[in-house]
C-alpha cells in the first residue's frame, strides 16, 4: 500500500486505532479455525497460482487482496478488502473498514500468511509494526515473499547495472529508501521464513535458496510444439519482447535488436522482423 495524502492518512490511522481492541481479541482468543494458507495483500498474479497449487495439494488456501491490477481480472483472486465491509458504504470507506476486518479474519482463520515486506493491511499507518506482533500472538506463521518494489534498497545493491535498471523504471523508490529499509529490517527479523529468490542485495537472511519463486499456470500456458529452424541466414527470425518495465527487465529493446541485426547483416540479406509490446 502506497503513502496516502495527509487527510486520508489521518482518517486511516484513526480507523486502525479504533480497531485495536478487535485486533488484540482476534489474536489472543484461541481459535480452531486457523487452518488456511492466506496469500496477500499485494495483488500479484503469482499469488493466484501459488494458492491454486496448494489447493490441488489438499490445503485450504485463499487469496485476500487490496485490489487487482488492470491487466488482471477481479475473478483472479478470492477475496478483496472491500468484500469484508457492507456494500452500501462508499468505495474508500469499504476499503479502509474492509482492510481492518480482513486482518481480523486472517488472525482468526490463517495457519500461514504469505506477504511482502509491506505487510498485510497496515503498511500505510503508524501501526504497521503491530502486524508482526499480532501474527505471532495468534500463532500465524509468516512467510515473506518480496516482489521488488517492497524490497530493493538502492544503496545496498552491489551490481550497478541492476541499480541503473531500477532507477530507470522506479526512480521514486530511491526517495523512499528510508521507509523501505525499516520494513525490510523489521520483517527480516520477525518473519518465520523469507523466500527471496534472486532478490538478496542487502538482505540479511533468506531461508530457501532458489532462482525465482514467481510461477505460472502450466495448465494454461504450454510450450509450442514446433519452432522455426530459421537462423537469420535461412529465413526470417521474429523476436518478441514484452517487458512491463523496459529499463529494469533486462533489455533496452531497441539497442539489443539493433546490435543483433547489425551483427548478422553481413552474413545474410534474409528478412528479419521484430515486435515489441509492453504492458506498461
Amino acid at each position: 500500500m502506497s503513502r496516502l495524502p495527509l487527510g486520508k492518512a489521518i482518517l486511516w490511522n484513526l480507523a486502525v486505532i479504533a480497531f485495536l481492541p478487535l485486533f488484540f481479541l482476534a489474536a489472543l482468543v484461541p481459535s480452531r479455525k486457523r487452518k488456511s494458507l492466506v496469500w496477500g495483500s499485494m495483488p500479484l498474479i503469482s499469488n493466484k497460482y501459488w494458492s491454486k497449487a496448494m489447493q490441488q495439494a489438499g490445503y485450504a488456501s485463499v487469496t485476500v487482496m487490496q485490489n487487482h491490477f488492470p491487466i488482471n481480472e477481479r475473478s483472479d483472486f478470492d477475496l478483496y478488502f472491500e468484500d469484508f465491509a457492507p456494500a452500501f458504504l462508499p468505495a474508500k470507506a469499504r476499503f479502509g473498514l474492509g482492510g481492518c476486518i480482513a486482518l481480523c479474519w486472517v488472525l482468526r482463520n490463517a495457519r500461514v500468511v504469505h506477504i511482502s515486506f509491506l505487510g498485510f493491511a497496515l503498511d500505510a499507518t503508524l501501526c504497521w509494526r503491530l502486524e508482526s506482533w499480532l501474527f505471532r500472538r495468534a500463532g500465524v506463521r509468516v512467510v515473506v515473499m518480496p516482489f521488488g518494489g517492497d524490497f530493493y534498497i538502492y544503496s545496498r545493491i552491489v551490481d550497478t547495472s541492476l541499480r541503473y535498471g531500477l532507477l530507470a523504471s522506479y526512480p521514486d523508490l530511491a526517495l523512499r529508501e528510508g521507509r523501505t529499509t525499516k520494513r525490510v529490517d523489521h520483517w527480516s527479523r520477525r518473519a518465520d521464513a523469507v523466500v527471496a529468490g534472486m532478490m538478496i542485495d542487502g538482505l540479511g537472511r533468506w531461508d530457501v535458496t532458489l532462482n525465482q519463486f514467481f510461477v505460472v499456470d502450466t495448465d494454461a500456458w504450454t510450450a509450442k510444439p514446433r519452432y522455426s529452424a530459421h537462423d537469420g541466414r535461412t529465413g526470417p527470425v521474429r523476436v518478441l519482447h514484452t517487458p512491463n518495465h523496459r529499463g529494469f527487465k533486462g533489455t533496452e529493446t531497441r539497442s539489443i535488436l539493433k546490435g543483433t541485426f547489425r551483427s548478422a547483416s553481413s552474413a545474410s540479406n534474409a528478412p528479419r522482423e521484430s515486435r515489441r509490446t509492453s504492458s506498461e
